[in-house]
Parts: structure tokens; C-alpha cells; sequence
């Protein structure tokens, strides 16, 4: 797919200046560094993949193009119709507006769950029960978090601003959304997002079935050793704190 700079511009018409920032950013260079990350895990071997919380399809692009067939979801309608309109002649690519917590699949319907920098914006349990609900037994979930370090990197460095977007004022909404889901099983605001860790998204997806193949900071996963190695994106950790993770499982029970 050759994603030419005309071809993003003429998909973003309606974005938010922060969407058209982020267009761009995560189609920078095109899909090869997520082809490379995805066979580094496994996920180009398989034979249907839900992308949850897909966005702009990148993802999904990327695991379509090495011959998965890939159902996308996200609740931001604007990016699916971008989604849509750069898969418009991949037949095996499809994508609808929907929320995670609650995905329109029937049990055991995916071979892989791919989850990339979006189960922290909705209740974290609620979804890991609907992905392992629609995993089939041996398939593979994955899933990119945000610790306490991330929430520090925003507060401190601020990255990515747009006028529509403050990360010092979306880092101090998650650190406040944490502490109401914590307290009180309050999912995340608008503004906000939880804020997750290796050992507590492991120990609840270990009580749904799943077993932990391995987890570490954004981008070292790689369990295909005869892959490319992957690059991260995004420190793993910062100031001696969880940052920006990774976990790769399996579901064990039917």
C-alpha cells in the first residue's frame, strides 16, 4: 500500500487537529515497522485477528497485507471512516464503530486479539473477559498498556500537544481516573485513562483463562526468534517506573 502523503491528506477531512497530527505521526514511514512488530509476535501467522481499538487501522493494515483477515473496532467513528476508506479494496480488512467492552463477535470467533493503546481507556476487566469471550482456545492476545511512568512523562515533557489536546491535563485526569476505578469501579473519563501495570493485567488475565507467554516494555517482545527484532516506540520505563508495556498471551481454557 503506498500511503503518499495526498493520500492521508485527502482521508483526514473532519479530523480534529489532534487526529490529523496523529494520522500522520502513525503512518510516518509507512507499515513496515509494524509488519516487523507483528511477525516478531506471531500475529502475521494467523488466520483472523480482531484489531481492538484499531484507530486509523494501522494495525490492521499491516496484518492484512502479510494475509490475515482482520476485523477492526474503535468508538471514534471518524477514525473508522478513515480506516474504511484506506482498506477500501482489501476485502479481508474490515472495520465498524463499536466499543471494547461490549465487541458484536460470537464466542471463540478470533484466532488473535490485538490490543494497542486502548484497553486503558475503558473498564480494563470488562474488556479482558469480552477478549478472551471471543478468543478460541490457543489463540494468542495482545495487549499495550500505560503505567505510572507514562502518566509522570506526560506531566513532566508534555509530547505531542495540539490545541485540542493538553498531556499535562490528560496526565493529571488519569492519575484521578486510576484512583476512582480503583476506589470505586469508576471507568475512565473523556479526558482521562487507567493507569495499568504488568503484575496486576497479568494476575486478571490469568483468573480468565489466559497464561502469560511474556511481557516487557513497548516493542522488546519477540517470541519469533528468527524474525527481524521489533523497535520500540515508546520508553519502557521512565524514572524507574512502568511506562509504556506489553504483555503477549494465550488462552487456555475452552
Amino acid at each position: 500500500m503506498n500511503l503518499t502523503p495526498e493520500l492521508l491528506e485527502s482521508v483526514s477531512d473532519g479530523l480534529s487537529p489532534r487526529g490529523r497530527e496523529f494520522l500522520k505521526r502513525v503512518y510516518s514511514g509507512g507499515l513496515d515497522k509494524f509488519v516487523v512488530r507483528l511477525k516478531a509476535l506471531g500475529f502475521d501467522r494467523l488466520g483472523s485477528v480482531l484489531d481492538a481499538g484499531c484507530g486509523f487501522g494501522q494495525w490492521s493494515l499491516a496484518m492484512a497485507s502479510q494475509g490475515v483477515t482482520v476485523s477492526g473496532v474503535d468508538n471514534d467513528t471518524s477514525r473508522i471512516a478513515v480506516a474504511n476508506k484506506l482498506a477500501l479494496d482489501i476485502d479481508h480488512c474490515q472495520f465498524q464503530t463499536c466499543g471494547i467492552e461490549n465487541l458484536p463477535f460470537e464466542d471463540a470467533s478470533f484466532d488473535g486479539v490485538f490490543c494497542y493503546s486502548a484497553i486503558y481507556y475503558a473498564d480494563v476487566e470488562k474488556v479482558l473477559r469480552e477478549f478472551f469471550r471471543v478468543l478460541r482456545p490457543g489463540g494468542l492476545l495482545y495487549i499495550c498498556s500505560n503505567g505510572p511512568g507514562w502518566a509522570l512523562y506526560n506531566l513532566i515533557h508534555a509530547p505531542n500537544p495540539t490545541p485540542d489536546f493538553n498531556p499535562r491535563h490528560y496526565a493529571m485526569k488519569t492519575c484521578l481516573d486510576s484512583l476512582r476505578y480503583a476506589t470505586m469501579g469508576t471507568p475512565p473519563s473523556a479526558e482521562g485513562s487507567l493507569i495499568t501495570s504488568i503484575n496486576g493485567l497479568t494476575r486478571k488475565m490469568e483468573k480468565l483463562g489466559g497464561k502469560l507467554i511474556t511481557a516487557g516494555g513497548e516493542g522488546t517482545i519477540q517470541v519469533m526468534p528468527n524474525e527481524q527484532p521489533p523497535s520500540s516506540f515508546f520508553k519502557g520505563r521512565y524514572l524507574g517506573l512502568e511506562a509504556v508495556s506489553e504483555w503477549l498471551a494465550r488462552k487456555e481454557k475452552a
